[in-house]
Formats: structure tokens, C-alpha cells, sequence
């Protein structure tokens, strides 16, 4: 029988029955922000939420955090007390409304009200309680899931912090209305395992034995957050595949878990941009607006970052704009232009971390002319160095999965990054591979940007941007909703 087919605009962009999901991070844009993993849960929820699901996401109100005093409410159920190994937490629980459009539940609780989401303010060093706070997240976002009522069809953790969620699950929540759930496990950041002594597992909320050396969820001598959520999530998503390859065959220095190579729970979804947020068509922060079919404002773009870092000229400006922290591989461009006797390279940085780092950039600064810091998180201020940088650099072999990237080729920098960074999302004529020294790749990157084909390389870096929405699509399609084995 001959049928008509429906065209392509015509379908909807996913099912037509809305899912109920329950996002748990440590980390939400743009109230409380360190690294990528706030961007994404924002980005990824916002889709979801347009493309009509019933979405929450569950965060700690951590004590340095920019909340809206506007518009919390309690729920139903507000208070209660965890109790984990011989400790009795209490918590509250507060909900509002974000701007993107999906809700936010906000764990209150002594344990988030000190400075530092990750590492103490002061010090730089973890938290000591680092694994009952996760606990008491994971374990309230549960709790909130199962007085919320009715049946949630996707509990998703966002690294070793939610991992626990995935775990908990399988394990103190079953049987419970929460037992026909999907658990989704996105691994940011491999190389951060969530280890702990063994000792500590009963304040996972897990039995004590899992987390003894020879437990399952046990790695160098510890007991692994990240190992317990990879083991018993239902799906583990990676958003790099050089991540996904260090699951599969466990690195060079091991991991804690190895995927067999056709293991199905294992896939790969790269982040995306919001593209309406950052569009230099419109930005009003520019001196000078763009887009692919005419790139002659980026030339007033880049004249501004001359005049913000104090330089009358420059061959090749470089750069990084967003959070400082280790994995960029910030050093080694530091390093590089360091090494370098003449003046036609010049580098940019913007942004906030590391003190370390945050210092090391500054002292650079202060006797190379070629360097231009500005310790600042100023959305403004990180827009135009962007829309002046010719290339943006990411030589950090762990940087894969960094979204920064994305913000940069949406503003016509060109990539220069560590190999997996970028892989094939990102067309060949937009990136300047990095293979080998960091000064070979800016002498290449030299003759580049004097060639006649730069106009051309700018207009595909533009074009590189992949909305929100499509990776939306995506996971849902790939960890949602395929059947689990």
C-alpha cells in the first residue's frame, strides 16, 4: 500500500510523550559555577524542557552561590533527616523556578553553607566531608523524587558526585515507586574518581563491604564513587570520546572500570551552545557585529582587544577565556610563549580558578608585555576576548569534553587543541592540529593567519556551532530510550 511520507518539519523533534527527568549535579549556571559540568546540566535541561519534558534539577544551595532570593518555595516534605553510617544529616529543601524554563530544587543543609563548592575556599584542599556531601545530595534529590509523586522515567547523575544517585537506585531504593526509573550516569571528568578511604562507604548510604579492598567498588585502596556509578547505572554517557575510550580499555595508568569494547551501556554525546546566547550577529558586548557571510566587524573585534591589552599590534593574538583549571593545559602555552624571542605572538587570558594558576598567569604578566591577564568571570569581558582571539588554545590532553571551544568558533577563533579535544565535530579547516610542540603548532598557526584562506577558516569555525537541542535529541534518543539489555 502506497503511503504518503511525513515530511521532515513535520514530525516532532522527540516522542510525543514528555519524560519525567531528575537531573543531580553539584553545580548549576548561572548561580553556582566552577567548571563545564554547570554549563551543561544548564544547556542540556533548557532543551529538554523546550522540547516539552517535565525536568528538575537537583543542586546543592551552596553558600557562595548568586541564588535568586525571588520565587523559592518549600516542598512538600521540606525537611527530614538522612541517616548515613553513624551520622544524622538534616536538610531542607526549596524550589524555584529557573529562567531557562525547568525546575530547580535546592538542597539546604549545613554541609554546602561554607565557601568552596569543590575545594575549601582558603585552602584549595577537598572537603574532608567531600562523600557525605555528595551522599546527602544524592540522597535528597531521592527522597525529593519519591514525595514529588508520580513516576520518573529518567534519574540522571552528572559526574563522581551524582554517581551515587545511579548507585543508590539499585540499591537502597529498590523496591520503591523509583524502581522502574532509568538511570543515566554522565562522566565529565574521568580523571576524577571520587575516592575515598574505605571506612567511609557506610556514608554513601552503601553497605559497608562494597567499598573494602576487595569490594566492587573498590580502586587503589579506596572505595570509588565514580566506580559505584558506572557499575550500576543503567546507561553512562560520556561527552568526549577520548573519555569513553578511557573507560573502555582503562588508560594508561588504569581505571576503575574497564567497558568491554561492545558493551552497549557506553556512549558518546559531545555538548553544545546556546546559540542565541552567543550569536556576535547580535552581541551587543561587541564593538562590531558578525557572522559567516561577512566577517568584516571582526576586524573592529580584534582592534578592541588589541586596545584592552595595551598592544598596538599583533601577528597572532592567542588565548583562553573561562574557568582556569588544570586540565586546560594552560602551563604549557605559558611555557611555549615564554620560550619565544620574538614579539609576534601575543596572548590573552580571561577568567577565574586555580590560585596556582590564577598566579602564575599574573607574575607572567607582570614582566612579559606579550601576556594580557584579567582575573574576571565578566560574561562582557569574555565575549570580546573571544570575538578578538585568532586562535583559542587548549593544549591539555584532559581538556576533552571542555565547552569553552564551542563559544570561541561561534565567535571566529580558530582551534588549537590537545589531540581528542575536538575529534571530527569540529571541521578540519576550523582546527590547527596540535601533534606535536605547542611552537611548532603557533608558527603554523602564523602562517595561517597570513594566508588567503583565513576569511574561509573563520567562516567554517562559525558554522561549527551545535545547538543544545540537537544534543538534547540525542541523549534522549541514545540513553533515554534505547532498551536496556
Amino acid at each position: 500500500m502506497n503511503q504518503t511520507a511525513i515530511p521532515r518539519s513535520a514530525r516532532p523533534r522527540f516522542p510525543t510523550t514528555p519524560l519525567r527527568v531528575l537531573h543531580i549535579a553539584m553545580e548549576l549556571a548561572p548561580w553556582a559555577v566552577v567548571g563545564d559540568v554547570a554549563t551543561f546540566v544548564r544547556g542540556l535541561a533548557a532543551a529538554q524542557a523546550d522540547a516539552g519534558d517535565k525536568v528538575t534539577v537537583v543542586v546543592p544551595r551552596h553558600g557562595d552561590g548568586h541564588w535568586p532570593l525571588a520565587g523559592q518555595q518549600q516542598v512538600v516534605g521540606s525537611r527530614a533527616t538522612v541517616v548515613l553510617g553513624e551520622q544524622e544529616v538534616p536538610f531542607e529543601l526549596r524550589r524555584l523556578q529557573h529562567p531557562d524554563g525547568f525546575e530547580v530544587v535546592l538542597v539546604q543543609c549545613e554541609l554546602f553553607e561554607r565557601a568552596g563548592i569543590y575545594v575549601h575556599g582558603d585552602t584549595g584542599e577537598d572537603h574532608a566531608d567531600s562523600l557525605l556531601r555528595s551522599s546527602v545530595l544524592c540522597h535528597a534529590a531521592l527522597y525529593y523524587a519519591l514525595n514529588a509523586g508520580g513516576r520518573w522515567q529518567v534519574i540522571h547523575g552528572h559526574d563522581h558526585h551524582g554517581a551515587l544517585a545511579t548507585a543508590l537506585l539499585r540499591r537502597r531504593f529498590q523496591p520503591t515507586p523509583l524502581q522502574h526509573a532509568r538511570s543515566v550516569l554522565t562522566v565529565h571528568d574521568p580523571y576524577r574518581l571520587g575516592l575515598h578511604l574505605p571506612e567511609e562507604t557506610p556514608l554513601a548510604g552503601l553497605p559497608w563491604s562494597e567499598g573494602q579492598p576487595d569490594g566492587p567498588f573498590a580502586y587503589q585502596g579506596g572505595f570509588s564513587c565514580l566506580r559505584a556509578g558506572l557499575d550500576l547505572a543503567h546507561r553512562v554517557h560520556c561527552v568526549a570520546e577520548a573519555h569513553a575510550a578511557l573507560l573502555r580499555d582503562g588508560g594508561p595508568e588504569g581505571h576503575p572500570f574497564a567497558f568491554d569494547a561492545d558493551d552497549t551501556r557506553l556512549g558518546t554525546v559531545p555538548g553544545g551552545i546556546e546559540l542565541e546566547r552567543w550569536d556576535p550577529a547580535t552581541d551587543p558586548a561587541l564593538a562590531s557585529s558578525f557572522d559567516a557571510r561577512d566577517l568584516s566587524g571582526r576586524d573592529a573585534c580584534r582592534d578592541e582587544l588589541l586596545a584592552l591589552a595595551g598592544w598596538d599590534e599583533a601577528e597572532l593574538i592567542v588565548g583562553y577565556a573561562g574557568p582556569l583549571v588544570p586540565e586546560r593545559g594552560l602551563d604549557q602555552l605559558a611555557d611555549a610563549i615564554a620560550a619565544r624571542t620574538d614579539s609576534r605572538v601575543r596572548v590573552a587570558i580571561v577568567g577565574r580558578g586555580d590560585p596556582e594558576i590564577a598566579e602564575a598567569w599574573t607574575e607572567l604578566a607582570a614582566r612579559d608585555e606579550r601576556v594580557h591577564v584579567q582575573l574576571s568571570d565578566d560574561d562582557t569581558l569574555l565575549r570580546q576576548v573571544l570575538a578578538g582571539l585568532d586562535l583559542y588554545c587548549l593544549p591539555g590532553a584532559e581538556a576533552a569534553g571542555e565547552l569553552g571551544f564551542r563559544a570561541a568558533l561561534r565567535y571566529g577563533a580558530l582551534l588549537l587543541a590537545a589531540p581528542g579535544v575536538a575529534t571530527d565535530e569540529v571541521p578540519e579547516a576550523a582546527q590547527i592540529p596540535l601533534d606535536g610542540d605547542l611552537g611548532d603548532a603557533l608558527d603554523r598557526a602564523l602562517e595561517i593567519v597570513g594566508s588567503g584562506d583565513l576569511a574561509e577558516r573563520r567562516a567554517a569555525a562559525l558554522n561549527a556551532s551545535r545547538p543544545w537541542h540537537a544534543v538534547a535529541r540525542q541523549i534522549r534518543t541514545t540513553f533515554y530510550l534505547d532498551p536496556v539489555a
